[in-house]
């Protein structure tokens, strides 16, 4: 799984367990104090693993159809770009796969915004 625009690693986080596994998370963002604040976070917890990388996400720097799942939460709405990052979204899923655009409600009962783009079934 890649996650795009990952911050401090929430949906990451999340995400993960739910991986099985040999399942694995790649955590990218532009801002590498925030991923050194989900490592720091990550200290001494089991797999399935959780690595970080920084990255652009309008130009992701990993080979086309490498990723089963990608997420982006509310990253993508402070993006200047966000199609752009949902097309790279779907060029690294493999084979198959589509995107979605999800509003789901948060606590407080606003919308956040996140795309999942993954493998169809």
């Amino acid at each position: 799984m890649i996650d795009v625009g990952a911050g401090t690693g929430a949906v990451s986080q999340a995400a993960s367990p739910r991986l099985g596994p040999t399942g694995s998370v790649l955590a990218v963002d532009l801002a590498s104090e925030m991923l050194a604040q989900l490592r720091h976070r990550l200290d001494g917890h089991t797999p399935p693993p959780i690595m970080t990388a920084v990255m652009d996400a309008g130009f992701l720097g990993v080979r086309s159809s490498t990723f089963d799942v990608a997420l982006s939460g509310i990253a993508l709405q402070s993006m200047p770009d966000p199609q752009a990052a949902v097309s790279e979204m779907c060029r690294v899923l493999r084979q198959g796969a589509h995107s979605e655009r999800r509003c789901p409600p948060d606590g407080g009962g606003r919308k956040t915004a996140m795309a999942v783009a993954r493998r169809a079934s």
